[in-house]
């Protein structure tokens, strides 16, 4: 593999670069970005499904919202039912969505819709 795609979230606030998708190429040992979005404040936390659907999270001005994209367009987003945010994942087959909350001590069960979309929240769990 002589090239790497990537993204990287980072705690920048909406209206800067916060999520990026970045290239290494390792035979020229040079690293770019080729893409940024601005859209998403805090997108710390990441999880890229079998189908190329990225999910994260990020502050907005009611809370947290939970996001699906795809080729750097958002397809939709919800509140997030998990306070405080700390860990996103989501299954093999692209059919759930997890989102663990430090502040909420709760685990978030999210189905997804065939073209990756976010339905609201199917269970929530105290941990």
């Amino acid at each position: 593999m002589k090239t790497l795609r990537f993204f990287i979230g980072t705690h920048a606030s909406a209206g800067q670069d916060s999520l990026c998708l970045c290239e290494a190429d390792f035979e020229a040992g040079s690293f770019s970005t080729l893409h940024s979005m601005r859209e998403i404040s805090d997108p710390t936390y990441l999880a890229l499904s079998a189908d190329r659907i990225l999910y994260t999270f990020g502050k907005t001005a009611a809370g947290v919202s939970v996001y699906a994209i795809r080729d750097q367009v958002v397809l939709n987003s919800l509140p997030c039912a998990s306070g405080g945010p700390c860990h996103i994942s989501v299954d093999e087959r692209g059919e759930f969505l997890l989102v663990a909350g430090y502040g909420s001590g709760t685990v978030s069960l999210y189905d997804l819709n065939p073209d990756g979309t976010i339905l609201p929240p199917v269970q929530r769990r105290w941990l």
